[in-house]
């Protein structure tokens, strides 16, 4: 039978979700929460903050778990932001839901304010809860026998097409997932950089144009590298278009 044709969505006026129900059994955020456990943060922060003066404190916790979304999936502050009141899986991580986020109620849990994020980072930073923290974990990794000394790696031979060239090639570092130190370092530039451009608003000049698709062409055909003569390798080199792609060949020749 044909459907008929709806010109609009009509929700229903009342509706009851089960955050739970919404994220699924096996999804890494639900692993992860049932194997850390951040509620030492609470401790850790007390000292900086006081106990009568002042609005209160975001909770710490869930300040915790928005910078380590941030982290697990390459979100900046602004873009978890906006994908929060749409996303059940990150509101459900970080205590929340829909309600919470859509209407704000000051007798129940709430998303705190990003520029809070911010100052929290700085502060906590300044104060080295990031290396507790750090430790922290790890202990909790030892403690249930994820950590081990012995690592068998498995290797999937399957082929599939890159999206790389010869030209794309640049050499590598032997670390190539970038680790909670260095992203934390990038941050603390990030805040250096805001701060900066906070106080500096005399520049008004606007950006220089993109040039134009042929020029743009011509100009990486200029800066296209010789190759000749040069060795490759997958454990020097590694594409800047396709970072899963390896070199391989055929035969001797």
């Amino acid at each position: 039978m044909k459907a008929h044709k709806s010109s609009a969505i009509q929700p229903q006026m009342f509706q009851f979700v089960d955050m739970d129900e919404l994220v699924p059994k096996k999804h890494i955020l639900r692993q992860i929460n049932e194997a850390l456990d951040f509620s030492i943060v609470h401790d850790w922060v007390a000292p900086l903050y006081t106990e009568r003066t002042g609005r209160p404190a975001a909770d710490p916790e869930r300040m915790v778990r928005l910078m380590l979304l941030s982290y697990l999936f390459n979100h900046s502050e602004r873009e978890l932001y906006q994908l929060l009141p749409m996303h059940a899986g990150y509101l459900w991580f970080c205590g929340l839901d829909f309600e919470s986020v859509l209407r704000p109620d000051p007798s129940r849990p709430s998303l705190p304010d990003r520029t809070t994020l911010v100052k929290t980072r700085k502060l906590w930073r300044k104060h080295g809860i990031f290396d507790r923290l750090m430790k922290h974990v790890v202990d909790q990794c030892i403690a249930a026998g994820l950590v081990q000394s012995d690592v068998h790696v498995g290797v999937d031979g399957t082929q599939v097409r890159a999206n790389a060239s010869i030209h794309s090639l640049k050499e590598i570092t032997l670390a190539p997932v970038e680790s909670i130190e260095d992203y934390l370092t990038r941050m603390a530039r990030q805040d250096e950089e805001t701060d900066c451009a906070a106080h500096d608003s005399d520049d008004d000049r606007q950006p220089p144009a993109p040039p134009a698709r042929k020029e743009r062409r011509l100009e990486d055909e200029a800066t296209h590298e010789d190759f000749h003569g040069k060795t490759f390798s997958n454990k020097t080199h590694r594409s800047v278009t396709d970072p899963d792609a390896r070199l391989y060949k055929k035969s001797n020749g």
